[in-house]
C-alpha cells in the first residue's frame, strides 16, 4: 500500500514538474512564429518600398527628361527668334543706311539744281556784236568812259562741292587756290553753315603765305561777322593777336588776347591767350 502511494505521489510530482516546461516551450515556439511573421511582413514592406522608390525614381527621371527636352526646345526657339530679330535689325540698318545715302544724294542734287538755277538766272544777257569800225575809221570819242566790268556770275557749283574743293587745296598746300575757293564759297553762299570755317581758313592761308595784313583782315572778319561761332571765334582772336604781334602791334595783340580771355576763358584760344598775356610787358600807361 505504501509503495503504491509513493509511486503515485512520484508520478504526480513528475507530471507537475514537466508541465511548466512544456508550456514555456509552446510560448517560445509561438513567439518565434510571430517573430517570423513580423520579419516576413517587414521584408515584404521593404520590397514594396524598394519597388515604390524605383517607380518614383523612374517617374522623376522621365519628368526631368521631359523638362530638359522642353527646356532645350524653348532655348532653341528663343535662339531662332533671336536670329530672326538680328536678321531683321541688320536688314533695317541696311535699309536705313541706304535711305540716308539716298536722302544725301537727293540733297546734293537739289543743291546742284539750285546752284545751276541761280547761275542761269544771274547770268548777264549776251552782249550785242560790236561793229567793226576799223575800216570806216570811226573812233570812240576820247571822253567816253570804259564800260564797268560785268558782275561775276555764280559758278553753278553746290556749296558742299565748293567747300570740299577749297579744303582739298588747303590741305594739299595749294594755298592761293584754297583762298580763291573759300572766297567763291563765301560770295555765293554767305549764310552757309561752313561760312565761318571758310573765312577762318582764308586767314590761315594768308598767314601761311606770310601775307600778315590780309590774315589780320580775315581773322577780324571772323570775330565780327559770326557772333555765334563759339570756339572758332576764340581761336580767331588768339591768331589775330599772334598776327598783330608779328607786325609789332603789341597793344593791338594785347587787346585781342584780353578779349578772348574775357569772353572765352575756358576755350583753347582763351588758355593760350592767357599764356601770351603773361609773357607780355606791362602796358605803357602802367609803367613807372
Amino acid at each position: 500500500m505504501k509503495r503504491v502511494l509513493v509511486t503515485t505521489m512520484a508520478a504526480v510530482l513528475i507530471t507537475a514538474g514537466t508541465t511548466p516546461a512544456r508550456a514555456q516551450n509552446r510560448e517560445h515556439q509561438q513567439m518565434a512564429a510571430e517573430l517570423r511573421i513580423v520579419q516576413e511582413r517587414q521584408q515584404e514592406q521593404a520590397i514594396q518600398l524598394e519597388k515604390l522608390t524605383t517607380a518614383l525614381t523612374e517617374a522623376i527621371k522621365a519628368i526631368t527628361a521631359r523638362l530638359d527636352s522642353s527646356d532645350t526646345a524653348t532655348r532653341k526657339a528663343l535662339a531662332d527668334d533671336k536670329t530672326i530679330l538680328d536678321n531683321v535689325n541688320t536688314t533695317l540698318r541696311a535699309i536705313s543706311e541706304r535711305t540716308s545715302d539716298t536722302n544725301a544724294r537727293i540733297g546734293t542734287l537739289r543743291e546742284e539744281i539750285g546752284a545751276l538755277s541761280a547761275a542761269i538766272a544771274a547770268a548777264p544777257p549776251a552782249a550785242p556784236r560790236s561793229l567793226d569800225t576799223s575800216s570806216s575809221g570811226t573812233e570812240i570819242p576820247g571822253g567816253a568812259a570804259p564800260a564797268p566790268p560785268a558782275p561775276r556770275p555764280p559758278s553753278g557749283i553746290t556749296p558742299s562741292r565748293l567747300y570740299d574743293t577749297a579744303w582739298a587745296d588747303y590741305t594739299s598746300g595749294n594755298l592761293p587756290l584754297a583762298i580763291t575757293g573759300f572766297e567763291t564759297f563765301l560770295r555765293e553762299y554767305p549764310r552757309a553753315e561752313k561760312a565761318i570755317e571758310a573765312q577762318f581758313y582764308i586767314a590761315e592761308s594768308n598767314m601761311r603765305l606770310k601775307k600778315v595784313p590780309e590774315a589780320i583782315a580775315a581773322y577780324t572778319a571772323v570775330t565780327q561777322n559770326y557772333p555765334n561761332g563759339g570756339d572758332r571765334i576764340a581761336e580767331a582772336y588768339y591768331h589775330l593777336g599772334e598776327a598783330q604781334r608779328s607786325l609789332g602791334q603789341i597793344e593791338a595783340a594785347r587787346t585781342a588776347w584780353e578779349t578772348v580771355v574775357k569772353k572765352y576763358p575756358d576755350s583753347n584760344g582763351g588758355i593760350l591767350a592767357k599764356q601770351r598775356l603773361d609773357g607780355l610787358p606791362p602796358p605803357a600807361a602802367s609803367r613807372p
